[in-house]
């Protein structure tokens, strides 16, 4: 990349100059090395760090359905503390995602 060496000068961003192209399995595999968003982990809290309120498992067992107008019906079913499943429209195989709930507090 082109350097300057005038005070205040920095490095603009040019993905172009350093984007790597990955497969999809290459991706898979990056992936299970290292998954650690804004400094968590997988069982630590993310959204706004230190002033999210407690996980909780008040839903789990709660079924529930997301309906948009126009659009899509999604049937969700909350399995435990971490795990949220869902069918895909028009299929009977559920499928899971990482969930996470929040207690209001009083």
């Amino acid at each position: 990349m082109p350097q300057s060496d005038q005070k205040g000068a920095r490095t603009v961003c040019h993905s172009m100059w350093t984007f790597e192209n990955m497969t999809e399995e290459l991706v898979h595999q990056a992936a299970q090395k290292n998954i650690v968003a804004f400094g968590c982990t997988a069982d630590t809290r993310q959204m706004m760090r230190g002033n999210s309120l407690p996980f909780s498992d008040l839903r789990v067992g709660e079924e529930f359905a997301l309906c948009y107008d126009n659009g899509p019906a999604w049937n969700d079913r909350v399995a435990d503390m971490k795990k949220l499943q869902w069918p895909k429209e028009g299929e009977t195989q559920w499928r899971e995602e990482a969930y996470r709930t929040f207690e209001a507090g009083e």
